[in-house]
């Protein structure tokens, strides 16, 4: 199987800086199949399966958009156009990044910030996050899987997995016994702008955070007055209630309570 991996590289001109913002030529943020850097490479593994899924898809958005362009002087925007429409995929504005801080951008997405970093210091960024198990130094027998972040071993180039070896999904007990009701009880309208639908509810033990957001629907997220199914009501290890919906009757997902009224 082949390993393709998407990045930020360069821009129209072949050049890192003072580029037309957007992606002029389709191959400036850009998916292509694996290949050996020079450098070599580190390999982060998100210790989520979830997360890594939600790193990948977040890479994958980005590179069919053609509104996210390369420009080494003007790297943050990506960030900045991020909080405003919250996914890459929605990002309707022409704007730039380079490699680390489109990485970093797909880490928000994700559920996480590590920060501002460069390729230099990357890895202790990540590490940091508590999110990823120990680097790898990948080589010919490394199984390269969907949602790793790669990091050259020296300053360089970063790019994430979009297509690897596959990685299940999490799947957390239910906290009952007979399992999640997927049956609706009733209907509930968002009260929220935005509201995440997050794969579990609660908080991670493992990583501290929140679980991701869900893929299946569009950026994770609903708005306000959107209606949804309320198909069980769960409750977190800290007594929050959170509910168990169901979007456009088959995506399922979990949300917080607060942000639900009965339609």
């Amino acid at each position: 199987m082949a390993v393709i991996i998407g990045s930020a590289r360069i821009d129209e001109r072949g050049q890192a800086v003072n580029g037309q913002a957007g992606d002029q030529t389709g191959r400036e943020v850009a998916t292509e199949n694996y290949y050996v850097h020079p450098l070599g490479w580190y390999a982060y593994k998100a210790k989520d399966p979830n997360v890594a899924n939600a790193l990948a898809t977040a890479m994958a958005q980005a590179c069919t958009n053609s509104h996210i362009g390369y420009d080494q002087n003007q790297r943050l925007g990506v960030i900045k156009q991020l909080q405003k429409y919250h996914t890459l995929g929605r990002i309707a504005e022409n704007t730039e990044c380079d490699c680390s801080s489109l990485v970093r951008a797909c880490c928000i997405q994700a559920g996480f910030d590590p920060g501002n970093f460069t390729t230099y210091n990357e890895g202790k960024a990540l590490e940091a996050t508590g999110m990823f198990e120990p680097r790898i130094t990948v080589t010919n027998s490394t199984r390269l899987e969907t949602g790793m972040i790669l990091v050259t071993r020296k300053k360089g180039h970063t790019v994430i997995v979009t297509k690897g070896e596959a990685r299940e999904s999490a799947k957390p007990a239910a906290n009952n016994k007979g399992g999640l009701n997927k049956t609706p009880q009733w209907v509930g309208v968002v009260n929220v702008s935005l509201l995440n639908v997050r794969t579990w509810y609660g908080v991670n033990p493992e990583t501290k955070r929140y679980y991701p957001l869900i893929t299946k629907w569009p950026g994770g997220q609903l708005g306000y007055g959107n209606q949804v199914d309320v198909c069980d009501t769960v409750k977190a290890k800290d007594g929050s209630p959170w509910y168990y919906i169901r979007i456009a009757g088959k995506i399922y997902g979990f949300v917080d309570a607060r942000y639900i009224d009965k339609a």
